[in-house]
């Protein structure tokens, strides 16, 4: 067997994988294709290497892979050239891996639309060793699967070459530790007896921009996001499409257990340590004299808060305004930044309208702090809102349901406009107490507000079944409380029940409703609604995550404490409309009539798929819609798109800073000023605050540090004419002062041109040049401040070399 392993370098990340557009400008363009043939005992045979010829394109993310407008004039092949030299090394091999498999066949899929050849590609046997490392770390990198096999990193990363060589020899590594085996003429991992299901990458609708939009804004800026959304348009997808996709430090957090399980992530209260109560404004408890002895978090903790980059909430719908300023309170404490959530960058994910935060004895008390209990009225929401920091955005395309005059009535509900027709209409599905039960045995669902309700019908429903009753007690080890468990302790199941299933597996949802056609003691067969095939169920391992921070690997590593092994299914004859939230059925019995809670109507018919098969016990009256005008009225204020694509083009030129400034105190001069004149004409602000402030900064850096050299030199010059006892201590006196006065020689010239430069910046930043037509004067004042920076960049460097070498030498 021959083995092709291949790597791309390109203009961008493409807006979906997995699915196709007929616009071929949403992708981005081909720049490096590399490609090595190896035989199975990884001798290499051959290799390419191409960079491909572009003519004035726009490069916006040289600052990743190096790759300019230049250097693809000079090495740049043809396209046409690339590809049937690719094509050609493709049809020796029998096997095509790649790390990250998707992204790539995408690029080259693409590439070969545009050129009108046909897809070659498709027709090979494929392997991707990041999907198949999921196990190991979700989305794990080529550079940390690199880590984990031989223990250090490789370098070069982000040259599809180099790329190419260390996913050939992550590859052949697996191999030899035994993860990988050959079946059918392919690669597969060894995985444990009881594996879980493969995860599946989730895919974006190519014809959504609202998701682009908000991944886009994710990763492109430091802006904060309210991403909410009707039932059933995809937040879920969206939570975990960004958590595999997003290259920031992130960790998820949910408002209760079980969703923390389901989403990946931790409970707000365990992440946090927070107690179940309420924290109000002035709580001495979060004071900064106070908070370390409240909060004890480990060394290890207060290192995940200094790298985070990203907070995702899920189910803020659920969490209460005053957890959240505590919240923005601990991280302004704890990373020492006094700044909107110490500067962490806040997702914050639910439909409002639907369940809203428990509200127990303590609002009484919190009320004459917060006008409500929802998470738009903390103190920190306003403030974001007021200075424009959080962009709101609804996603409202419905993929749950199919129907429009279903999608339109459920839309007039969530937000209280429902009519009597409304009513009506869904008033026809009514049925009588006593139809129940039959409906109950067709695989509809009950949906009710209270557990001693859905209990009693599970039990007496499994009770009617003539079959032997079988249990499976589930298995814990480590950490994993009674209330993160997803699956019962205690799975009573018979031939015939109605279950739920509690997993994604394969092309099954979690909430899927189907019965029981049999029993084994490693597996349990059932038919599913739709389909005509039995489906083995097999035993899951949920993982109790926590998150901890890996100082060698410079990463936040998500550590399994605990783990839950059970079948992923409960009787589900009758579930509470509260367990219902997130998931979809097909039949749908409500039983709302008696809804004491906001949401809780909405939340029940928006389960169901379609109109036709959701059934209501009893009339459904106006005043059983509970609707909170102060979420109407929130809700309303979306973010413009104009408004968004503007953040977008700000973020990518503020993150080109933030690498400029990175790189300027790593001293690499060349990358600095290539990615400064990125920056500064991508935005045309060379008399910004940021572009100023950063020289300034600079400068300011040099002048305290030179200043301060000279007042330990001139101290240790006193120092050394004092008083000396004999003649090798006057030698050496004599000689410390001539080595301090050369040092002041040399700094006191650049002490002068600092001063220079700083007060013609001052000059230039104080000359309104922004908005005036003319450029070509901004465009001569633009270069001159670069190149007068380059050279005195130059020159610090080389005085600091100067004063090292000469320090050297008197404490040697």
């Amino acid at each position: 067997m021959k083995i092709l392993f291949y790597d791309t370098e390109t203009t961008g990340i493409p807006s979906s994988l997995g699915r196709r557009s007929e616009n071929l400008e949403r992708y981005p363009w081909l720049l490096q294709i590399s490609a090595i043939l190896y035989t199975e005992d990884s001798t290499e045979l051959k290799n390419i290497d191409y960079y491909v010829e572009r003519k004035n394109m726009r490069i916006d993310n040289s600052y990743i892979h190096g790759i300019t407008p230049e250097i693809l004039e000079k090495k740049g092949k043809p396209i046409g050239y690339v590809i049937k030299k690719f094509e050609e090394i493709c049809s020796e091999a029998d096997l095509i891996v790649c790390h990250n498999y998707a992204f790539d066949s995408t690029i080259v899929r693409t590439e070969l639309k545009r050129n009108k050849i046909p897809d070659f590609l498709s027709k090979k046997p494929s392997f991707c060793t990041m999907t198949e490392c999921s196990w190991l770390s979700r989305g794990i990198s080529l550079q940390n699967l690199h880590y984990e096999i031989y223990g250090k990193r490789f370098d070069n990363h982000h040259n599809s070459l180099y790329d190419t060589k260390a996913t050939a020899d992550c590859f052949f590594g697996m191999i030899k530790n035994g993860w990988l085996e050959k079946k059918n003429g392919t690669y597969h991992f060894n995985r444990p007896k009881n594996a879980i299901e493969s995860i599946h990458e989730p895919d974006l609708d190519i014809d959504n921009s609202k998701f682009y939009n908000a991944f886009s804004i994710i990763n492109e800026s430091q802006k904060n996001i309210f991403l909410t959304g009707k039932a059933g348009t995809g937040k879920t997808t969206f939570l975990k499409y960004l958590r595999q996709k997003t290259s920031k430090y992130s960790i998820t957090l949910t408002f209760t257990g079980a969703a923390a399980i389901n989403a990946g992530g931790q409970t707000i209260n365990s992440f946090f340590q927070l107690d179940h109560r309420p924290f109000l404004p002035d709580d001495s408890s979060l004071d900064k004299e106070k908070i370390y002895s409240f909060l004890r978090y480990t060394t290890n903790k207060r290192e995940i808060l200094n790298k985070l980059e990203i907070i995702i909430i899920d189910e803020i719908s659920m969490v209460k305004a005053d957890t959240i300023d505590a919240i923005d309170k601990i991280l302004r404490i704890f990373r020492k930044k006094d700044m909107p959530f110490g500067g962490v960058q806040m997702i914050f994910i639910g439909d409002l309208f639907q369940l809203p935060p428990i509200q127990g004895p303590e609002w009484n008390v919190v009320s004459e702090f917060y006008d409500s209990h929802y998470f738009f009225d903390a103190k920190i929401i306003h403030k974001l809102i007021e200075s424009s920091n959080l962009v709101r955005i609804e996603l409202d395309k419905v993929y749950r349901q199919k129907e429009i005059e279903f999608i339109d009535i459920l839309n007039r509900i969530r937000v209280g406009n429902h009519s009597i027709d409304d009513l009506n209409r869904l008033n026809q599905n009514k049925i009588g107490i006593e139809n129940l039960n039959n409906l109950l045995s067709e695989n509809h669902i009950l949906l009710t507000t209270t557990n001693a309700k859905i209990n009693t019908i599970n039990y007496k429903k499994l009770a009617e079944i003539d079959s032997p009753e079988v249990q499976f007690n589930g298995l814990s080890e480590g950490v994993f409380p009674a209330d993160l468990k997803v699956a019962p302790q205690l799975l009573k199941l018979k031939i015939g029940a109605q279950v739920m299933l509690l997993k994604n597996t394969g092309r099954n949802y979690n909430g899927k409703i189907g019965k029981v056609v049999k029993i084994a003691d490693d597996f349990i067969e059932v038919i599913f609604d739709d389909d005509n095939a039995p489906i083995k169920v097999g035993l899951v391992v949920w993982e109790n995550i926590k998150y901890t921070y890996n100082k060698e690997k410079h990463l936040i590593d998500e550590n399994v404490v605990g783990t839950y092994v059970q079948f992923p299914l409960k009787l589900a004859w009758a579930i509470t409309v509260h367990k219902s939230q997130g998931l979809t059925f097909n039949k749908v019995i409500a039983d709302v009539s008696k809804a004491f809670s906001v949401g809780q109507v909405y939340v029940a018919l928006s389960r169901c798929t379609s109109l036709s098969n959701l059934k209501l016990i009893g009339a459904l009256q106006k005043e059983d819609i509970k609707i909170d005008q102060r979420v109407v009225i929130f809700s309303k204020n979306q973010t413009p798109d104009v408004i968004i694509k503007g953040y977008l083009n700000e973020g990518k030129i503020d993150t080109l800073y933030g690498i400029f400034k990175a790189l300027l105190f790593d001293t690499k001069v060349d990358e600095v000023f290539k990615i400064l004149q990125s920056a500064v004409h991508s935005k045309n602000d060379i008399f910004s605050a940021v572009f100023m402030d950063s020289l300034q900064e600079y400068i300011h850096k040099h002048t305290y540090y030179q200043q301060s050299v000279i007042n330990l030199i001139k101290g240790s010059s006193e120092l050394a004419n004092g008083g000396t006892n004999n003649d090798k201590d006057t030698n050496n006196s004599s000689l410390l002062k001539n080595y301090l006065e050369e040092l002041i020689e040399a700094i006191l010239p650049l002490s002068a041109k600092l001063k220079s430069i700083s007060e013609g910046l001052k000059m230039l930043k104080n000359e309104d040049l922004r908005f005036s037509p003319m450029k070509p004067k901004i465009d001569r004042h633009l270069e001159f401040c670069i190149e007068v920076y380059r050279e005195k960049y130059t020159e610090f460097a080389n005085v600091d070399k100067e004063l090292k070498d000469l320090m050297a030498k008197w404490f040697l």
